[in-house]
């Protein structure tokens, strides 16, 4: 699992972050100022740098939220008990495989105001799309990842122009992969 969580999730956040951030002209441009003030592209890159990517991470955590990478978890039951679906109470056994989905729980009104806007004000102590924080199953490459990916972005931004793309379309009836299979990036060109 740490494998398919690993890589692939990774991966596939990262295509979502690249896709939200080219659908947003603002945000991209926000996040391109603070990569510059952090960054020169010259110097090595430190910790202190990546720490310093405030509004990435949060785009990061945000888009986590809405795409998540890894949109199911499973666990087998160590007892016998009942999940409540609406009115209708549902019995298990020990041993029953039970399915959660993070992308439906990151879309929980009761849990976040306005669950389907992208905003990067929210609390993300406890974000479902790593199991959170203090979790019995709390993924152990989560910073990792997003490292990766605030690594990656600032390597993108130094080195390519970001001018124009092919629309972006999500696709919320299909539950497959994140990034969208026809995302083609025409704008990106390396820069001399």
């Amino acid at each position: 699992m740490i494998h398919i969580a690993g890589t692939a999730g990774t991966s596939a956040l990262l295509g979502s972050v690249i896709g939200v951030l080219c659908l947003d002209n603002a945000l991209r441009n926000d996040v391109m100022s603070e990569v510059n003030a952090v960054w020169n592209g010259k110097k090595t890159l430190d910790l202190d740098a990546l720490d310093q990517l405030t509004i990435l991470n949060q785009v990061i955590l945000e888009t986590a939220r809405l795409y998540p990478p890894v949109r199911f978890v499973s666990q087998l039951t160590t007892e016998a008990g009942e999940v409540e679906i609406g009115e209708q109470k549902c019995p298990f056994q020990k041993g029953t495989r039970l399915l959660g989905s993070i992308f439906t729980a990151n879309r929980d009104a009761n849990r976040y105001q306005n669950p389907d806007d992208f905003d990067l004000t929210r609390n993300f102590s406890d974000i479902l799309s790593w199991n959170g924080e203090g979790h019995e199953r709390a993924c152990p490459g989560k910073s990792l990842s997003i490292g990766f990916i605030k690594i990656f972005c600032l390597h993108l931004f130094h080195n390519y122009q970001w001018d124009s793309i092919t629309e972006v379309k999500w696709d919320f009836e299909k539950v497959t992969a994140v990034t969208p299979n026809n995302l083609v990036l025409q704008g990106f060109a390396q820069r001399l």
